[in-house]
């Protein structure tokens, strides 16, 4: 994942890095490893959703009608969960 991360330098100057990191806390220890003071984190996927300005509704039927499918299908709960959770391209 993208994240960009705003951060002060070991020389004093701020500085706006983009880092690829598996999520935001690897991400602030990438750049603190070097030296900086991270002083704000953001996903790559966010800026791009608050660029484009709209936000998809949520599939409420459809999420429903999948959910009911896995539990009839045999599934717990949390495994239904963590299987719709996989297939959600939003965070």
């Amino acid at each position: 994942m993208q994240f960009d991360l705003r951060a002060i330098a070991p020389e004093g100057r701020i500085e706006s890095i983009e880092i690829q990191a598996f999520d935001e806390a690897s991400a602030r220890r990438q750049l603190e490893v070097r030296g900086y003071t991270v002083v704000g984190v953001r996903s790559r996927s966010s800026w791009r959703a608050l660029a484009a300005g709209s936000r998809e509704r949520f599939p409420v039927q459809l999420f429903s009608q999948e959910l009911l499918v896995l539990l009839a299908a045999g599934l717990s709960l949390v495994e239904v969960i963590e299987t719709l959770a996989q297939k959600e391209r939003r965070a």
